[in-house]
């Protein structure tokens, strides 16, 4: 086998294995959960503020959680002004009835 420099860059032995393949998984497992739980908290603040663009913007744009956290930390947090949810607004009327 020719070693031209690509295999190695990628961190490729000749046997075509990476020798970290239980690090990457648990690595991707909380990339994947993370991004998961910034698109769920995203879409869910956008849907309870009844707004219909941020929400379909975010539900169909995919930027690995960029757009999601800028519509987390800008939007949501100044919702009220003090960065907290108002309590009409916390889901708890929806028990109640």
């Amino acid at each position: 086998m020719i070693n031209n420099g690509f295999d190695s860059m990628w961190g490729i032995n000749a046997l075509g294995h990476s020798g970290t393949g239980a690090l990457q998984l648990v690595l991707l497992i909380i990339v994947i959960l993370v991004l998961l739980t910034l698109k769920g908290l995203s879409l869910w603040y956008a849907s309870r503020k009844e707004q219909k663009w941020w929400f379909v913007i975010l539900l169909v744009i995919n930027t690995l959680g960029i757009l999601e956290l800028i519509y987390l930390i800008a939007v949501v947090r100044t919702w009220d002004g003090k960065g907290t949810i108002n309590k009409a607004d916390s889901g708890s009327e929806a028990l109640t009835g």
